[in-house]
């Protein structure tokens, strides 16, 4: 079970597409839910309104790269 826990957003998105793209995955350890502030710093690119955990689940997002957009502007994965 891969498990992450102190690593940012760019490691939870990362671990979500490689979970994605297995038939063996069950759960992640993420020792981060408490932080109110954790995933302040992003957003999905491809429903920025919607939260990036619900009720304990992860959609995997459809946008660029991992998905989703820094608080500077510019999409993960895409050249500045």
């Amino acid at each position: 079970m891969p498990s992450i826990i102190t690593n940012g957003p760019i490691t939870l998105f990362a671990c979500t597409h490689a979970a994605a793209a297995g038939d063996q995955f069950l759960a992640c350890e993420y020792h981060q839910a408490d932080n109110k502030t954790f995933l302040d710093r992003v957003r999905r690119t491809d429903k920025p309104n919607d939260p990036i955990i619900d009720k304990g689940y992860i959609t995997v997002p459809n946008g660029p790269g991992l998905g989703f957009e820094n608080q500077h502007g510019r999409s993960q994965g895409q050249s500045a």
